[in-house]
């Protein structure tokens, strides 16, 4: 089972002198669990956008983020192809008669290249309706506006959720081996508190800058980019590629944000893949190494 595996690299962190229970551990809050029915698979990224299913995680965390993270990107994700009008939409809109600047509201849909708006009276006042409808019906143009809900479609929200796709990744590549330290503290804070700033814009690249770079995770030794950059693809439509940096714990956020940008002005940065391996989990050389790397300034990734 799975979390047998996550039992066992957690003993050998014990045999190496980390201080860690041996019963599983949530990677996003922490808490320990002995039974199983407590706990649920994670899809990174969201399943609505592509993702599978690659860890492990209390229920209580998987449905929090799911309603207050995970729901703002998948919308975002949704709007940004639909303003697009892609074949087969079907989806509320706004239309205005830019004559008599009469709103009403109805459904846009798409199909075979033909555009058809569907107005009905339980979505308009019927009165208005009725009057204006011949007029609307020979109308030459009408305004159209996308119906959104902002309210579950926040920048923060949405970054908080790119933030945790990338933390999911990482963990179901390497598993407690850095997450546990307390200097991704600040991660796990600003998944759990989108609202505030606590972990500085920057870490997140700009959709298609890693556009050529394969879905993974890939380490960079340079400073201050020390640390590892993971890169994934959110589907519905289209592909949208979105890439994090995740700081080792001998780099700082801040530090590296300035780098950053000029990687996103079309700087180049050396990266090593990392090949997923169960040596990760299971062999306590490969981990022991792990940790050195990533409390190390100058050790190079081997």
């Amino acid at each position: 089972m799975l979390i047998d595996t996550y039992k066992n690299q957690l003993q050998l962190l014990k045999e190496l002198g980390c201080n860690v229970p041996e019963s599983y551990i949530c990677p996003f809050c922490l808490q320990s669990f002995d039974d199983i029915k407590h706990l649920s698979l994670e899809d990174a990224p969201q399943e609505k956008l592509g993702g599978s299913k690659i860890a492990l995680t209390c229920k209580g965390c998987n449905n929090g983020f799911g309603t207050t993270i995970d729901c703002h990107l998948i919308n975002y994700i949704t709007e940004t192809e639909d303003k697009k009008l892609p074949n087969g939409l079907n989806r509320p809109f706004n239309f205005i008669d830019p004559a008599t600047k009469q709103k009403f509201r109805g459904i846009l849909r798409t199909k075979n290249k033909q555009m058809e708006i569907v107005l009905t009276p339980n979505n308009n006042d019927p009165k208005v309706l009725d009057k204006e409808w011949d007029e609307l019906k020979d109308s030459k143009l009408l305004y159209a506006e996308m119906v959104t809900n902002p309210n579950k479609r926040i920048p923060q929200n949405i970054a908080a959720a790119l933030l945790k796709n990338a933390y999911v990744i990482l963990f179901s590549y390497f598993g407690y081996t850095f997450i546990l330290n307390p200097f991704y503290d600040r991660f796990r804070s600003q998944m759990n508190n989108p609202e505030e700033m606590i972990i500085p814009e920057g870490l997140i690249a700009r959709e298609g800058v890693f556009g050529t770079v394969k879905d993974g995770v890939y380490v960079c030794d340079e400073t201050p980019l020390r640390g590892f950059f993971v890169t994934f693809t959110l589907t519905k439509r289209e592909n949208h590629n979105y890439a994090v940096f995740i700081p080792s714990f001998s780099n700082g956020y801040e530090q590296a944000i300035e780098r950053l940008r000029e990687i996103g002005k079309g700087d180049i940065v050396k990266l090593h893949p990392v090949v997923k391996s169960d040596s990760f989990w299971n062999n306590k050389e490969r981990i022991q190494k792990l940790i050195e790397w990533a409390t190390s300034i100058d050790m190079p990734w081997d």
